[in-house]
């Protein structure tokens, strides 16, 4: 991946001071990130007016943004069966031991990698766990002033949809895939942007030529044997209401198009998106307290035995948020693959 081998060269050179927020080694990366983002986008952004120099300060935004944020990853656990009766956030994601298993197994990109002749001698791999988090209003017993109750109001938090991705051999690879995920997410963003532009575009195209079409179809009935039946006046109304409409959307049309007419506005709506990174991806970290049965439990409340934990989550403008936790994988955990004759016979 070229964004990857770029992020590697990135994340070696030196980390930045306080007072320095990007150094001169960093600093020395700023034209090959713009050419990356240039060519993930549209080449001809090189031919923009100001290439790169209006460009710099919104990629540079961007990779500072990026190091932060992938700087800010979770600690990493250990993913296994054992730590599920161990690991606070392991035993409350995974509703039973042998679904950490599951998921171990079920893992294509963890597999491929194990099975990859390159890494025979690697025996653990970094990964991103992800997952879902709901919550429902569930009626429990609690204490309430020294009485218990058995129709407290409670908070049910569950997790689902648990999968492993970007399997790396370290840390430091781990952190350069996240790192590429993001910017390309960026780039995403802009690209979509600019299509919803198009597609705006098109739809009011298409709503031009059909008022001109309905236009044309009432003015003709001034000529037609209609003419003979309706007062001249009977459709005035509606042929006043047409063209009003399409006024407007040959207006709006006009506003559309000229507003991607050049690559030089092109090039503003790549720069706005890079500009303000946090508009579109951010990353939070809550401090959780579950019981065994996953109600949100209060400090000094209930019973038994609970799970603390700090919930990270990433959230994407637009989308439902999804846990995330830093894992590490060991080969000797992995299950065998399964085999699929003998998973159909088990339905038949």
């Amino acid at each position: 991946m070229v964004f990857f081998e770029f992020l590697a060269r990135f994340f070696r050179a030196a980390e930045p001071a306080a007072s320095e927020p990007f150094p001169p080694p960093l600093a020395a990366l700023l034209p090959e990130a713009m050419a990356l983002v240039a060519d993930s986008l549209d080449p001809r952004l090189r031919l923009a007016a100001g290439y790169p120099h209006v460009l710099e300060p919104a990629v540079r935004r961007s990779l500072i943004f990026l190091r932060a944020l992938t700087g800010d990853l979770p600690a990493p656990r250990r993913l296994a069966p054992g730590a599920w009766g161990t690991d606070p956030l392991v035993n409350a994601v995974f509703a039973q031991r042998d679904d950490v298993t599951t998921t171990l197994g079920r893992s294509e990109a963890l597999r491929e990698f194990f099975v990859d002749a390159s890494r025979v001698a690697v025996d653990e791999a970094w990964a991103i766990l992800v997952f879902r988090r709901a919550e429902r209003t569930v009626l429990g017993m609690a204490l309430d002033g020294g009485l218990l109750r058995q129709d407290v109001a409670q908070t049910q938090v569950s997790f689902t949809d648990q999968r492993l991705i970007l399997p790396a051999a370290d840390h430091a690879g781990l952190r350069y895939a996240v790192g590429a995920r993001v910017l390309q997410r960026l780039i995403n963003v802009a690209l979509e942007r600019i299509e919803g532009i198009q597609k705006r575009g098109l739809r009011l195209a298409d709503r031009k030529a059909f008022l001109a079409t309905r236009r044309r179809r009432l003015a003709s009935r001034a000529a037609s044997l209609e003419a003979l039946l309706d007062p001249p006046e009977a459709h005035a109304e509606e042929l006043a209401a047409v063209d009003a409409e399409l006024e407007e959307t040959q207006s709006n049309l006009g506003a559309t198009r000229s507003s991607l007419a050049t690559v030089e506005d092109y090039l503003a709506q790549v720069i706005e998106v890079l500009n303000h990174p946090e508009q579109h991806i951010r990353v939070t970290h809550t401090p959780t307290r579950l019981d065994r049965l996953g109600v949100v439990a209060q400090q000094g409340q209930g019973s038994g035995a609970t799970n603390e934990f700090v919930l990270t989550e990433i959230h994407l403008a637009g989308q439902e948020p999804r846990g995330i936790a830093v894992v590490r994988c060991a080969r000797a955990d992995m299950p065998p693959p399964e085999d699929p004759l003998a998973t159909a016979a088990r339905y038949l």
